[in-house]
């Protein structure tokens, strides 16, 4: 048996019919002529999407560069309903859920480990992400990518789903969520309040003293908005709040930085402190 990079046969374009964000993709090949898929997600909080499972794991079937142009749609519904776009053509194959040990707060790069001791398996991958989603206390509507799959049918609601094995209450833990998703659950409301109270500020600081100058955030980033002098330098007339710098940093010198007023309300709806 050998590990081969899903990159190594090249990427297909694959019509998505009835997509509501993008109606093609570029696809592993290598994915694509498997016989049997089985997917490795981790339980865990997501900057960007509240939640990052199983349906969101399917992702890694795109290249770089179709990964940056699902992540122009930086609206956090836009690119959820993008994600599950996607799984409507690539979800298949057993789902296989990591959840000894999850992760809250600031994921997928910088949030704090929990420990769950569970492991979560499926033959469908929405409808494992709706279960985990009530492992740790989220609501079902809570998460777009779980809200959207329960709508488009590919997912059933939590009281429909069939479950073998510990009861909910065994397993279950209260995860915090990422602070600055806090005001997003409704865009309109979002978008009021930055227009109000001037919250956008910039979303993401460097550390200059913790880069390395790697280039993975230049090399990730969807609209050109680093570049690397000495250390990472970030446009922020350009910058999207896509976060995926924050995301694929491997040396934390780059943090979400919320405006003050933002920060204390986040405090009192509940959220953890962040910088």
């Amino acid at each position: 048996m050998s590990i081969e990079p899903l990159s190594r046969a090249g990427y297909e374009r694959i019509e998505i019919v009835n997509g509501k964000q993008v109606s093609s993709a570029l696809v592993s090949r290598l994915f694509l002529d498997a016989d049997l898929v089985i997917s490795l997600p981790k339980l865990k909080t997501h900057v960007q999407t509240v939640y990052t499972g199983a349906v969101k794991n399917f992702f890694a079937v795109l290249p770089l560069s179709e990964r940056r142009r699902f992540h122009r749609l930086n609206r956090y519904e836009r690119f959820s309903e993008a994600i599950v776009d996607l799984y409507s053509v690539v979800g298949r194959g057993v789902s296989l859920m990591d959840g000894i040990v999850g992760m809250e707060g600031n994921g997928p790069s910088t949030g704090r480990p929990r420990k769950l001791g569970v492991v979560l398996a499926s033959a469908n991958a929405a409808n494992l992400d709706v279960v985990a989603c009530e492992v740790i206390g989220l609501s079902q509507t809570r998460v777009h990518t779980v809200k959207d799959t329960i709508a488009r049918g590919f997912a059933a609601r939590f009281e429909e789903v069939q479950i073998v094995g510990d009861s909910l209450s065994q397993v279950s833990r209260k995860f915090h969520v990422p602070p600055r998703l806090l005001l997003r659950a409704n865009p309109i409301i979002e978008g009021l309040t930055d227009i109000v109270l001037g919250l956008h500020g910039s979303a993401v600081e460097v550390h200059a003293d913790k880069c390395t100058s790697c280039g993975h955030c230049r090399n990730i980033c969807p609209v050109g908005a680093i570049t690397i002098d000495n250390y990472c330098r970030i446009d922020y007339s350009k910058c999207i709040r896509c976060y995926c710098c924050f995301e694929v940093c491997p040396n934390d010198a780059i943090v979400l930085r919320r405006p003050f007023v933002r920060r204390v309300l986040g405090r009192l709806r509940g959220g953890k402190r962040e910088e």
